[in-house]
């Protein structure tokens, strides 16, 4: 059992690349104390590959009181992980919530993936539409600065929904990464969230990133095409969410 068990613990920390994971995972192994501290140091060794760092181990003993085998009580200890961003390792002593840094890094994204689609437009593109029934880019754009003061409001708990009319397209712009900041400010803070992060991430976020690929696709088709870059080499980091971006390292 505890070695099963320790599997599906790695494989949690693997997956969620870090994340901070509370549980009372030896309690659920063999009640010999030997056992006990051999599944705990293989624990800390997995955690040390995926970069979780050990900030409180062996915090909130609690007698069970529960008896083994043998009639003898055993203590269940609980183990608390807590990961150190990278843009945080200069300060160990801060707890980071993984899930809200994932969150804010996906933020950081999106604010490069969508600079880069709306930076050096022609002045006739926020006009260029497919038809009367496509939205033209000014439409997508406001719609996109919508969806964080959307998500700014699901996050403090008090969900709005607000239908904007499009500003010129610098000031529309500009207004996106404001909401963008609004939301990252919060994030970065200790106040907590009105909804689960994954809520947050499958409806503004994803839908964000969704329309940043349309207005992509809308200068392609317009004959103001986006270079093409290699993103995973992108310089991106979680705060960063402005307009002001690192340049691209590898475009083609």
């Amino acid at each position: 059992m505890g070695e099963v068990f320790f599997r599906m613990t790695a494989d949690a920390l693997r997956i969620r690349s870090g994340l901070a994971l509370v549980g009372n995972a030896y309690a659920h192994c063999s009640s010999k104390q030997g056992q006990k501290q051999e599944f705990e140091n293989k624990l800390w060794r997995h955690a040390a590959i995926y970069g979780v760092r050990r900030r409180a181990a062996m915090t909130n003993v609690q007698e069970s009181g529960r008896a083994g085998p043998t009639s003898t009580a055993y203590s269940r200890t609980s183990l608390t992980y807590n990961c150190t961003a990278r843009e945080n390792m200069n300060n160990p002593s801060a707890a980071v919530d993984p899930a809200r840094l994932l969150l804010r890094h996906t933020l950081a994204t999106l604010a490069y993936r969508a600079g880069k689609t709306l930076r050096g437009a022609p002045e006739s593109f926020p006009s260029f539409s497919l038809g009367e029934k496509g939205r033209t880019p000014a439409d997508i754009l406001a719609h996109m600065g919508d969806l964080f003061d959307w998500a700014l409001s699901i996050a403090r708990g008090q969900q709005a929904w607000h239908n904007s009319k499009p500003l010129p397209w610098a000031q529309e712009a500009e207004r996106f990464f404001k909401t963008l900041q609004a939301f990252d400010d919060y994030l970065a803070s200790d106040a907590p969230l009105g909804a689960p992060v994954e809520k947050l991430f499958q409806g503004p976020i994803a839908d964000a990133l969704t329309h940043t690929g349309q207005i992509a696709i809308l200068r392609r088709m317009a004959g103001c095409a986006v270079k093409g870059e290699n993103y995973f080499r992108a310089d991106i980091t979680a705060g960063r969410v402005g307009n002001e971006q690192a340049p691209p390292n590898v475009e083609f």
